[in-house]
């Protein structure tokens, strides 16, 4: 028997989605109100490209009556099949008009629990199914609005470098000056991409900094000179510049059992302009259709306001990406002691990870995890 199933449209997708995956359908419904025409749009081609077949319908928000209509009209066109309905999106009075036509109909009831990952049927039988499926990265951030366009892919290089980031992380704990020496070698506010390689970077001729070099020419990353290092390409000055935090991070993430995590996630929001904005994940990490964006720095947030800025920006971008439970973290690989910082990031609902605490990022993704 043809299996549909109708889903009310809001502002966030992943019940909708779930439900879908987790109840596989021939065909899906989606009721939308014309403010949420672009995001039933986005899941209308989400479900299309697993193989259902798919239709939107306008309705009105708080017309009860007009919603009943519409899906009485379901009821009739789609007689012959098995009926099921998501009722966790749309607006309350459309979510109880749906909740009374289907219930009447003796149809199945769906609410989707994200957060405890339950799939709870209403009617016309009382259960809870554990939900199964889980929602990569990528097709979570592209059901939000965002359009991925690239990630790192070639994890040997990260791999190559593991014993050096171990080393940077270790000397930022410790000596988290000698972390912004590191980054002013390069010269203030000076773009890697304007030195021409390969570069030679001078270094402070100090005993950690020629540890440093030692390990970069140690696992072929770098050569060893007169006074600093020889950086090859782009990729090893922008490594050394500050994104070995990210691949810190990134490595912390992964080796933890469970959660798929993707690294510098870069891309395109979907809007109605001709240009459409582009924006960065450093570490984005998944686990039971949740998400959590982690935001790396290696520069002095206390310094010139840049730390308010830096909340903003991941407040912002977490906000239209995470959906309703996920998780915003700024990790510094210095630590922040500007307590004005702490209080404002603890009033948006962004973590902070600091310092010596950068060791527990994996022991702070875990307890993120728990319901």
């Amino acid at each position: 028997m043809r299996h549909v199933h109708v889903c009310l449209v809001s502002d966030q997708p992943v019940p909708n989605t779930t439900s879908a995956l987790q109840l596989r359908p021939d065909h899906v419904e989606l009721l939308y109100t014309k403010d949420k025409i672009e995001q039933g749009l986005r899941l209308e081609e989400f479900f299309k490209s697993r193989g259902m077949a798919v239709r939107g319908t306008e309705i009105l928000p708080f017309d009860m009556q007009a919603v009943m209509e519409t899906c009485r009209q379901l009821l009739d066109e789609y007689a012959s099949c098995r009926i099921s309905a998501n009722i966790t999106g749309g607006t309350k009075l459309a979510a109880l008009a749906a909740f009374q036509v289907f219930f009447d109909a003796r149809k199945e009831l769906y609410y989707v629990d994200t957060y405890n990952r339950k799939l709870i049927c209403l009617a016309p039988e009382q259960r809870e199914d554990t939900i199964t499926i889980t929602m990569p990265i990528l097709d979570y951030l592209d059901i939000h609005g965002f359009r991925p366009e690239s990630h790192t892919c070639d994890l040997g290089p990260i791999i190559q470098r593991q014993p050096v980031t171990q080393f940077l992380a270790e000397l930022a704990i410790r000596k988290p000056k000698l972390i912004g020496m590191l980054n002013g070698s390069f010269g203030v506010n000076r773009d890697v991409k304007e030195l021409s390689y390969p570069y030679t970077l001078h270094l402070q001729q100090i005993r950690e900094f020629s540890g440093l070099a030692m390990l970069l020419a140690k696992h072929g990353i770098a050569r060893q000179a007169a006074g600093g290092i020889i950086l090859p390409n782009i990729e090893i000055a922008q490594y050394l510049r500050g994104f070995w935090f990210e691949e810190y991070v990134y490595l912390a993430a992964v080796s933890i059992s469970g959660v798929e995590a993707k690294l510098n996630v870069i891309g395109r929001w979907e809007t109605r302009r001709k240009e459409e904005p582009k924006n960065e994940f450093d570490v984005m990490v998944g686990a039971e259709n949740r998400m959590l964006y982690i935001s790396c720095k290696t520069s002095n947030i206390d310094r010139g306001g840049a730390g308010r800025e830096y909340l903003y920006e991941l407040d912002s971008l977490g906000d239209n990406a995470l959906g309703l439970f996920g998780k915003k973290i700024l990790a510094s690989a210095r630590p922040i002691r500007d307590s004005y910082i702490h209080a404002r990031a603890a009033s948006m609902g962004i973590e902070i990870i600091d310092g010596e605490k950068i060791r527990d990022i994996p022991q702070r993704i875990q307890t993120w995890l728990k319901p």
